[in-house]
């Protein structure tokens, strides 16, 4: 969940050597609504998006057809979809949410802690017995200024577990710089966890000696979003902006410095840097797949999710799906 941050001093040089044409097949898939954060896959298939207007919205791939499900009143991010065929949806404004697509009921699943509203929910993750694990990128500021918030780089985000049937949701770590991205392993023995501020994923261990333990994963060349598990194994981040060096010269200013920078940064208009950059990783942090390139017609990738040969990849930024054919890579 990012926009044009590293425009706030200019392209790094990097990109003048990127290709300015995706490396494999690719498609697009035009939404109704604009922004869809977040895209999950239900179990025929389907895809399920949320945009700024507050639609939950289903998306057939092959006919393109499109259904809006219900209304959050809010903003909703990250969306993952249960066993039943309801969904839950991280929404910025309201907290965690569960929609129930038949009937388009919205019911709030927590929304405080701690007496303090749970704003800018971000991304989750849910196991087979119903936990549901979550980001909070911030306590300090609304979605609309989180570029602000990067740049004050004060580090307020939380990452939390929810237990079925439970309104309050458990606190498992602080002091998180911008949290977002969230994915279970495959086996549910650990949490990944990407951290936008410090350009990193964590994991976060459920099971064995690790159990509770929180440790560095992976680093990255760039600001992560959203994370997927794929059915293979692999873990898939977006990355949403490139990283820029004068961004690390930022965050060792004095606080004040940091927050006056935040400030003005809202009151200028940056040039958009059209990147497109999708990693996938292994379990021990390695490196799988890279795909990176200059893109004028989608840019911004802020969610993805796989399906057969397929990734789907979200843009808070665009009015579109894009669709990776990824079977050069995997041949």
């Amino acid at each position: 969940m990012m926009s044009r941050f590293s425009a706030l001093f200019g392209p790094p040089d990097t990109l003048k050597t990127l290709p300015t044409r995706c490396p494999v097949p690719f498609d697009y898939l035009p939404i109704t609504n604009h922004g869809p954060e977040d895209v999950a896959i239900d179990a025929d298939g389907q895809l399920i998006v949320g945009t700024e207007n507050g639609n939950i919205v289903r998306i057939n791939p092959q006919t393109r057809q499109q259904q809006v499900l219900a209304n959050t009143g809010g903003r909703p991010l990250g969306i993952e979809c249960l066993a039943n065929g309801d969904l839950i949806v991280c929404d910025a404004r309201l907290g965690i949410l569960q929609v129930n697509p038949e009937q388009a009921q919205v019911k709030i699943l927590a929304d405080r802690f701690e007496g303090r509203h749970l704003r800018l929910c971000n991304n989750a993750s849910v196991t087979q017995d119903g936990t549901i694990y979550f980001s909070q990128s911030t306590i300090r500021r609304p979605l609309e200024d989180f570029r602000q918030d990067l740049v004050d780089h004060l580090p307020t985000g939380r990452f939390f577990r929810l237990r079925p049937n439970q309104s309050t949701p458990e606190l498992l770590k602080d002091h998180l710089a911008f949290a977002n991205g969230v994915t279970l392993s495959p086996d549910e023995s650990f949490v990944l966890v990407a951290e936008s501020g410090r350009h990193q994923i964590n994991r976060y261990w459920l099971k064995g000696p690790k159990q509770g333990q929180w440790e560095h994963f992976a680093h990255l060349e760039g600001v992560p979003d959203n994370l997927c598990t794929d059915e293979s194994g692999l873990f898939w981040v977006a990355i949403a902006s490139p990283q820029d060096w004068r961004l690390g010269l930022i965050k060792h200013l004095p606080t004040l410095v940091r927050i006056g920078l935040g400030h003005l940064q809202r009151r200028m208009d940056f040039p958009v840097i059209r990147q497109m950059h999708i990693q996938a990783f292994d379990q021990h942090g390695n490196v799988v797949h890279r795909l990176q390139w200059c893109d004028d017609d989608f840019h911004m990738p802020t969610g993805l999710r796989r399906k057969g040969n397929l990734l789907y990849i979200s843009s808070l930024a665009e009015s579109a799906l894009m669709m990776l054919d990824l079977r050069s890579l995997d041949g």
